[in-house]
């Protein structure tokens, strides 16, 4: 159990500039408002589920959930392409799982891009 609380305690270390899971959907809307171009579609929560599924010798499972949120918006190439690169340049991390573009009618496409984050709780976000 000491081993165990260490390398939670060595992951809260090595995840800190990853961004809160409750924070993440809300950042994600945030400056999606600053592209007047953009019009939000969906924004929703993805279901929190285990990293890996692992068990140690006690039968104790690993403490690491990835959090994911699904964001769908409408807008012209230029506007998402400023969108993504402010998001990139959020002092906070996440990791980026996919981005689907599909042009709707000349210049507007739906855009759906989907990130996550890790956290050691599997609570809910919140948006």
């Amino acid at each position: 159990r000491q081993e165990l609380a260490e390398l939670d305690a060595e992951l809260e270390d090595r995840t800190a500039d990853l961004i809160e899971p409750r924070q993440m959907a809300r950042m994600l809307e945030e400056v999606l408002t600053r592209e007047t171009d953009l019009r939000l579609v969906s924004l929703r929560n993805l279901d929190a589920r285990p990293l890996v599924e692992s068990e140690d010798a006690e039968g104790e499972r690993a403490h690491i959930y990835r959090h994911g949120v699904a964001i769908e918006f409408s807008g012209t190439y230029l506007s998402t392409l400023a969108y993504l690169q402010a998001v990139e340049e959020l002092p906070w991390r996440f990791f980026w799982d996919s981005i689907h573009l599909e042009v709707e009618r000349h210049p507007r496409a739906r855009v759906r891009i989907v990130v996550f984050t890790l956290g050691t709780r599997e609570g809910m976000l919140g948006v």
